[in-house]
């Protein structure tokens, strides 16, 4: 037997990530310094870098590309 989450558990899951994703993109506007915690290929101190980078975004315009998916996974 499978036990399901709430709809309403699963949507306020996926807002509080998207929440997060974006103070995380103000955060590297006011703070450049941020976007070091990248994923750094063939670096040690790049590791870091598997944890962080799913929160970090090149542009607005990647940041809002990869909202509307979320949004719409979000209720899978």
């Amino acid at each position: 037997m499978t036990s399901q989450i709430p709809l309403a558990q699963t949507f306020k899951y996926g807002l509080t990530f998207l929440v997060l994703l974006w103070c995380t993109y103000f955060m590297e506007c006011v703070f450049p310094a941020l976007k070091q915690w990248g994923l750094e290929p063939r670096s040690l101190t790049g590791l870091i870098g598997i944890f962080s980078m799913h929160f970090l975004h090149g542009s607005f315009q990647h940041l809002v590309s990869n909202t509307f998916p979320l949004l719409v996974l979000m209720f899978y």
